[in-house]
C-alpha cells in the first residue's frame, strides 16, 4: 500500500479516533445482569476491559516497535510511550519528515491493518459525511476564526487543506469552500501539541 502524505494523514486521523473509541470501551464494560439471591462465593480478580485491554496492549506494542524506531531517526533523543494514541499523534505531527524515511510504508501498512481490525472489532458509527458538514467561503471561515481569536489567512486554509488537516470542496462557481469547525479543531490541536512539546 503506497500512500501519499495527505492519504497518510487521513489514515492516522481515523486510527486515532478508533483507538480513542477502544479506550472508551475498554474502560466502560457493559453492565452485568444482576442475579438476585446469588453471590459468587469467591469472586476472582477482574482485569478492567478484559479482551479489549489485551488487544489494546498488542496493538500499542506493535506500533511502538515501528514508530519508536522512526522517532529515533526523525527526532533523536525523543522517547515515546508504548501507547497507541501518543505514538500516532507524534507521527501525525512529524509526518512530513517521517515520509522521507525508507520504511515509512511499513509503518503505514501496520496502521492500516490495525484500522481494519479495530473497525471490525468496534463497528463504530459511520463518520459524518461531507454533505453533513457546513462549508463556507474562505472569507466566511476566516471571519469565524477571527471571532474565536484566531487571525489566519487564505494561504493558511489552502495549506491545511493541501496537507489533509481540513476538508475542502468546490462550489458550482469553482470556489474553494472550507469547514470552519475543522479549522478551529486543527488550530486547537496545534496549540495542544505545541504546549506538550514545550512541557
Amino acid at each position: 500500500m503506497q500512500l501519499n502524505e495527505q492519504e497518510a494523514r487521513q489514515l492516522i486521523r481515523t486510527s486515532i479516533a478508533l483507538h480513542q473509541e477502544l479506550e472508551h470501551k475498554k474502560h466502560s464494560p457493559p453492565p452485568q445482569k444482576e442475579k438476585i439471591g446469588h453471590t459468587p462465593p469467591h469472586p476472582g480478580p477482574r482485569t478492567p476491559g478484559g479482551r479489549l485491554t489485551d488487544i489494546s496492549i498488542d496493538l500499542a506494542t506493535n506500533l511502538a516497535e515501528l514508530i519508536r524506531d522512526l522517532a529515533h531517526r526523525v527526532t533523536p533523543g525523543r522517547e515515546l510511550p508504548a501507547e497507541a494514541i501518543p505514538l500516532l499523534r507524534w507521527l501525525q505531527f512529524n509526518l512530513q519528515a517521517a515520509m522521507q524515511q525508507d520504511f515509512i510504508q511499513d509503518v503505514l501498512d501496520e496502521i492500516e491493518q490495525q484500522r481494519k481490525q479495530l473497525t471490525g472489532l468496534l463497528q463504530p458509527a459511520e463518520p459524518a459525511t461531507q454533505s453533513a458538514k457546513t462549508f463556507n467561503t474562505a472569507t466566511a471561515v476566516l471571519q469565524v476564526l477571527q471571532m474565536h481569536g484566531h487571525l489566519k489567512t487564505r494561504e493558511d486554509l489552502r495549506n491545511w487543506a493541501n496537507r489533509g488537516y481540513i476538508s475542502r470542496v468546490k462550489d458550482r462557481q469553482g470556489r474553494s469552500l472550507y469547514c470552519a469547525a475543522e479549522a478551529i479543531q486543527h488550530i486547537e490541536h496545534q496549540r495542544c501539541t505545541a504546549k506538550h512539546l514545550i512541557d
